[in-house]
């Protein structure tokens, strides 16, 4: 397929639409906004890819190939086209099966066959791993959503109890506090949903952000902090970069 890849790209030939398995893995790895664009190596057309595969990660789409891509020619192409196109290689190999011989043929069949079930197996591997990519990232994902429900949790209460119990606070920052508490409540509860039942890939996205500041604002009005069993509650996660030193550039 490389071979027939190389040759759509001779001088005056199109081959924007063209890829050995590598190239079209890479650049779906690379830039899948461009990919889905890639118009359909026969008509010129739209090949539909960012109807089907905008909200599905790189990692599946490229175990996917088979649904838009010519493995023996290297075109990307449209539903109408997929089966339906010029390939060089197949019509190379009706040309010489025309004149091969029986046994020739027999022997062909069987080696074509013997390919085919290596392929299905490799294509089979590469489902099965890329399923548990998908699994494992999904699994990370609930892990990660659930210390963020947590702490979220632990916010809501002390800032519920310390509107309660407001002893040496003004009445500007009781005030304050009582306001603080339905965000906090309200985002409390949309982050544990997303935990039980998540409709996204997101983990916390604006919600967590803004629960960090509804905490930092309760302990400056407070002057006190969360106490968990291992210390003081940390905003920060496991999953959070390292914080920029002080004076680094």
């Amino acid at each position: 397929m490389a071979e027939a890849a190389a040759r759509l790209r001779e001088p005056g030939s199109s081959s924007s639409s063209i890829f050995t398995k590598e190239e079209l893995e890479d650049f779906i790895t690379k830039d899948k906004k461009a990919f889905l664009k890639t118009p359909c190596a026969e008509c010129g057309g739209s090949c539909g890819l960012a109807k089907k595969y905008k909200e599905t990660m790189a990692v599946i789409v490229k175990n996917m190939l088979d649904n838009f891509w010519c493995r023996d020619c290297g075109r990307v192409l449209c539903d109408k086209d997929r089966y339906q196109h010029t390939c060089e290689v197949i019509d190379a190999a009706k040309e010489k099966n025309a004149k091969i011989t029986k046994e020739s043929l027999a022997q062909q069949l069987a080696d074509d066959e013997a390919r085919k079930a290596a392929v299905e197996a490799a294509a089979k591997a590469e489902r099965i791993r890329a399923a548990e990519i998908l699994e494992q990232e999904k699994s990370q994902r609930k892990a990660k959503r659930k210390i963020l429900a947590q702490k979220a949790k632990q916010v809501e209460s002390f800032i519920q109890q310390r509107s309660r119990d407001t002893t040496g606070l003004s009445e500007s920052k009781k005030n304050q506090m009582l306001e603080l508490y339905p965000r906090a409540s309200r985002i409390s509860l949309a982050l544990y949903n997303q935990f039980e039942h998540p409709d996204n890939t997101e983990v916390g996205g604006q919600d967590w952000e803004d629960i960090k500041e509804i905490y930092a604002k309760a302990r400056e009005l407070t002057g006190m902090i969360i106490m968990t069993e291992d210390g003081p509650l940390d905003m920060r996660n496991p999953w959070d970069p390292p914080e920029e030193q002080e004076g680094h550039a």
